[in-house]
């Protein structure tokens, strides 16, 4: 049986950019796997000002991580996926030296702070270790389109376990590939040979898996609304003869480890 095993930097990152993909492996019988990385519950009594404004926008929910893992289980569950969430805290709740990390939207779509240096060490042995307990896996990460530091630091990880001999496919980050020349720029920023893999995917299957996620349709999409027509547009631009809907990954070759 075909393993498939999925990287995902928080709860719901894998199904917005592979649910077409993961729900036809899951379909075909194979086995599916999704690592939710960042998915640690923080100590919400102490707060950054930038975290309690992303909680305003989320309608100050009681336990928003909580809340999220509860959601995303139901919604790979459904799909016929196993989940597993690791204890690591999204980034605007990570402290160092009692400090936090990253304070602003600048920070946190931009270069991963220095002082995270042994993070991307410790995720890198991780990976390493779950390989090794499943030697044969085909494994997806995240290219990081749109800069997220914590799509960064797992695209590290997962360069860092590819350099060891792993399988490992770079998918394209929904819904920031829909940014003009995000593609572009990180081919740009890694260097390296690329090569595309593209797969066939029914784009409504995905939409309702995507529509699962209902805590976070108003931060991703704006318009919960038109999440159904940004799938579609998006998955229809990537067929390379106009017809059917896609979702692309790829292949890289002596990329640098840019983090």
């Amino acid at each position: 049986m075909s393993i498939h095993l999925y990287l995902s930097p928080h709860l719901d990152d894998a199904a917005l950019s592979c649910a077409g993909r993961m729900a036809a492996q899951a379909a075909a019988g194979e086995r599916v796997r999704v690592v939710n990385v960042f998915a640690g519950i923080p100590d919400y009594s102490r707060l950054s000002a930038y975290a309690e404004r992303q909680h305003g926008k989320w309608g100050w929910p009681t336990d928003p991580v909580g809340s999220r893992r509860a959601e995303d289980e139901a919604v790979l569950h459904a799909l016929g996926a196993e989940v597993e969430h690791w204890e690591y805290l999204d980034c605007i709740y990570r402290q160092v030296d009692d400090a936090f990390v990253y304070t602003n939207h600048d920070e946190v779509f931009g270069p991963v702070n220095p002082a995270e240096t042994a993070l991307i060490t410790r995720l890198a042995l991780r990976f390493s270790q779950i390989r090794q307990s499943l030697p044969d896996a085909h494994c997806y990460a995240p290219l990081a389109l749109g800069g997220h530091v914590d799509h960064r630091i797992t695209r590290a990880g997962a360069m860092a376990i590819q350099r060891l001999g792993a399988d490992v496919l770079f998918y394209e980050d929904f819904p920031y590939a829909t940014q003009p020349d995000a593609l572009q720029a990180v081919q740009a920023e890694l260097r390296g040979h690329w090569t595309s893999e593209l797969t066939p995917i029914d784009v409504e299957a995905k939409i309702r898996v995507i529509a699962g996620y209902a805590s976070q349709l108003l931060a991703v999409f704006h318009d919960p609304t038109t999440m159904p027509q940004v799938v579609r547009a998006y998955a229809a631009a990537l067929s390379p003869d106009g017809q059917g809907y896609y979702e692309r990954s790829w292949r890289m070759e002596g990329g640098r480890a840019a983090f």
